[in-house]
């Protein structure tokens, strides 16, 4: 049988060393998160009772722990109290409080090292890992082995297991030709597709966001980021109208260069909202003025100017209004509106935490205040409700 495998991967000297360094000095162990021990790292019955009751007595917030004290502890535990004098714990713990009374911190990590590479290589051996590549006590020569285990750190360890795994995903599930390139690779023939055909998409409102942004461009996504009652969906709608409709300005009708559909997903404001907010951006009119009814004649005609151009390129601007929406739907809702009618550029006011989508995703705790990252299902983050999105 396989020599490694019979070891213990267990250094009763190591574990001695940094239990009586945790007594003298408890709060190592809850002071500094560089430091994580369970009584998994003390694969020996006696070491795991001393460990736990040393852990255990830290949390109260005492500064020493005396083997008096672990003697206390423990008779409160009959069954652990039997193992531990049985096995002359009692002398054990005298013996590592007095061997660390002046201990140095460096021997501390030193040990505390050595402990984590034996749980790990403990842990590897269950799960039915190799580890004969990184611990051999029977290597014809042990000093240098023992040189080498010890330059050998937890992360290392890991680091090549994840190493032989990745070559064996690489092998087994991904395609064997070369995905990477050179940065030269085709470039001249970029620059030239660039010169022919610039990178700039449909104009969007606003001289620096155009400047940002280089426009609409298709394949793109770009979101816009403001507090509650921030303007996020007037801006969003003023931006799906220079794609969708032409606008009047000092009494004429200005024509885009080319005009597209846009679905515009609302999800707080109704659809008539919507409206009268498209209705603000072609005529020029205040909305406000439009929803109390206060224009005047001027303004009056400058409406039924607007009106005539919404009907007029109707399929161009599409609302579809979801209080509640839900992964699925959004994804169904969209991939339709794409195929069967042409929509390239898609707005979506807001992203925000529904209950619909609190149901899907309670399992990983999402909250409307914790970003969560890119949604698997849908091609936007499913983010906090201060954002709004122009897919293009």
């Amino acid at each position: 049988m396989d020599k490694v495998n019979q070891a213990p991967l267990f250094d009763p000297k190591a574990a001695q060393y940094v239990l009586g360094c945790l007594m003298h000095q408890p709060s190592i162990l809850y002071d500094n998160e560089k430091y994580i021990l369970t009584v998994d790292d003390f694969s020996n019955k006696i070491y795991t009772i001393l460990f736990g009751a040393v852990y255990n007595l830290s949390y109260t917030g005492t500064e020493l722990i005396t083997p008096p004290n672990i003697d206390l502890y423990l008779s409160g535990y009959q069954t652990q109290y039997d193992l531990y004098t049985q096995a002359n714990g009692n002398d054990l713990a005298q013996l590592i409080y007095e061997m660390t009374e002046d201990f140095d911190m460096a021997q501390f990590n030193y040990y505390y090292e050595r402990i984590k590479k034996f749980s790990t290589l403990r842990e590897l051996k269950n799960k039915g890992f190799s580890i004969n590549e990184f611990y051999n006590p029977d290597f014809l020569n042990q000093a240098e082995e023992e040189e080498r285990f010890n330059k050998l750190t937890v992360q290392d360890i890991l680091n090549r297991i994840r190493n032989k795994i990745q070559l064996v995903e690489n092998h087994n599930l991904t395609k064997q030709e070369a995905t990477g390139q050179y940065a030269a690779k085709g470039i001249r023939d970029l620059v030239q597709s660039l010169r022919l055909q610039p990178e700039v998409g449909i104009p969007l409102e606003g001289k620096y966001f155009n400047y940002t942004t280089r426009g609409c461009r298709k394949g793109k996504m770009y979101m816009y980021s403001a507090p509650s009652g921030g303007g996020k969906t007037r801006t969003m709608v003023g931006n799906a109208c220079a794609i969708a409709f032409p606008h009047i300005e000092l009494g004429k009708v200005v024509m885009p260069p080319v005009l597209q559909p846009v679905l515009f997903i609302a999800t707080e404001m109704q659809a008539d909202e919507i409206q009268t907010l498209i209705l603000s951006w072609i005529s020029g009119v205040n909305e406000e003025k439009i929803l109390l009814n206060t224009c005047t004649p001027d303004e009056e005609h400058l409406l039924s100017i607007a009106i005539n151009i919404m009907e007029k390129y109707e399929k161009n601007f599409i609302i579809e209004a979801i209080p509640n929406p839900n992964v699925q739907s959004l994804k169904s809702m969209i991939t339709n509106y794409i195929l069967h009618d042409g929509v390239e550029y898609i707005f979506y006011d807001y992203i925000f935490t529904s209950v619909a989508l609190m149901d899907e995703f309670k399992s990983v705790g999402l909250r409307e205040d914790k970003p969560k990252g890119l949604c698997p299902y849908i091609t936007f983050p499913l983010i906090s409700g201060v954002h709004n999105y122009i897919m293009c």
